[in-house]
């Protein structure tokens, strides 16, 4: 949940045509500056502008000084949920203040999150603090920062405004990252009518559908991924799903067409570059009579890998709790994209992991229809799943489905 620095907002009262009333404003993050408190606590100030011109700031404080995560964490996944970011980083940039002495904003040099800077729907709340019962001794006051907690809040609202498309979108995004896709499907349809939906929103609506579908293509979601492609013929995941929406109704053909048109639109030696190319592999095999690697049906518990991911003793310097942490499985001979990505963070050590079908990367191509695995991890300094120089990477341990007790040290920098 988000949390509301009561102190920026008594210093917006200062500038005019200021945010006072709580509730629902859609408009965009114009500034995102990354800060540090006295106590070495670490978040992201955001300047907010609504359609209307009215504007406000918040301060997201997302991890203390030894880098555990607190409250604002999860709200600023949340955020990060809206606007379909899976990285950011900041960057070097220019930031406004307000200066008391003379009474005017003056730009100055900070550090920025300027993929933050987008335009996005928020929901305002205040709460009597004075009113709260004090934390007990050796507890820590809830301070809301839990996503199932707004999700929940979310939802109540929307039961009372149906008719708020981007309510309805924002729950449909956030019913996605928690793996609620059922919830997910179902708001993206209670959206569609209500606001326009972009190609984004479309391909994530298609993926929860099929997801909620038990990983199966209906005649819903092949109309989804039409929209998509409607929207936009060159977007990379449309192509990519509407190849998988062909090939599970056994149109080979059309599916190898669309692939193909997804490797010409996908960057080259991408991984959705090499996830095309093992596509369309798949269904020229299917063409040419071949049989496709069968499903296993070993049941739920044995088409999963599970274990822990550690970090090598001497290393640990060399690691900050902001890295991301990738967990691969791949076929046995460790070609073709992924079958299933892990993504964790640095400051999660050691890190509990399972890989199953629902951290497929494509429907078509699971980790259940192996019974054997190679599975890897590394440390990326970038945040991106490809291989850059000062990666650290574990020893790929081949293992069989089923097997919940892998341990995979990181030990190595390219």
């Amino acid at each position: 949940m988000y949390t509301f620095d009561e102190t920026e907002a008594r210093k917006a009262d200062t500038q005019g045509n200021q945010i006072k009333e709580i509730g629902k404003y859609v408009g965009t993050i114009t500034q995102a500056e990354d800060i540090t408190a006295k106590t070495g606590t670490k978040g992201i100030a955001l300047s907010f502008t609504a359609n209307n011109g009215q504007k406000t700031k918040l301060s997201i404080y997302t991890m203390k000084a030894d880098g555990s995560k607190i409250g604002g964490y999860s709200m600023l996944n949340a955020i990060m949920t809206c606007l379909q970011l899976r990285n950011i980083a900041p960057k070097a940039g220019q930031v406004t203040h307000y200066d008391y002495d003379t009474k005017k904003e003056v730009v100055e040099p900070g550090n920025v999150f300027p993929d933050l800077c987008k335009p996005i729907g928020i929901l305002l709340e205040t709460e009597d603090f004075a009113k709260q019962p004090a934390a007990k001794p050796g507890t820590q006051a809830n301070a809301g920062g839990d996503l199932n907690t707004v999700v929940k809040k979310l939802a109540d609202k929307m039961a009372k405004d149906p008719n708020n498309g981007e309510g309805w979108l924002l729950l449909a995004k956030t019913y996605s990252e928690l793996k609620k896709f059922a919830e997910a499907d179902s708001a993206y349809e209670k959206a569609s009518p209500l606001v326009a939906l972009d190609v984004n929103a479309l391909t994530d609506w298609a993926d929860a559908h099929v997801m909620a579908n038990d990983r199966k293509w209906d005649a819903e979601g092949g109309k989804i991924v039409k929209r998509a492609l409607a929207a936009d013929p060159k977007h990379v995941k449309a192509l990519a799903l509407a190849g998988s929406e062909a090939f599970d109704r056994a149109d080979y053909k059309q599916a190898i067409e669309f692939w193909k048109r997804m490797k010409a639109a996908a960057a080259v030696d991408s991984m959705d570059s090499k996830l095309a190319d093992a596509n369309i592999a798949e269904a020229n095999s299917m063409l040419t009579g071949k049989k496709p690697v069968a499903v296993g049906n070993t049941g739920v518990a044995k088409s999963a890998v599970a274990g822990v991911v550690t970090i090598s003793p001497k290393l640990k310097g060399q690691v900050s709790a902001s890295d991301t942490v990738f967990v691969v499985a791949k076929a046995p001979d460790g070609n073709g994209p992924p079958l299933a990505v892990g993504r964790f963070k640095a400051m999660d050590f050691p890190i509990e992991f399972r890989l199953d079908d629902s951290s497929a990367i494509m429907p078509s191509r699971t980790i259940s229809q192996f019974s054997d695995v190679l599975v890897s991890a590394k440390i990326s300094k970038g945040g991106t799943a490809e291989s850059a120089k000062g990666d650290i990477f574990a020893a790929p341990i081949k293992a069989k489905l089923g097997n919940t007790t892998l341990s995979l040290e990181l030990d190595t920098v390219r």
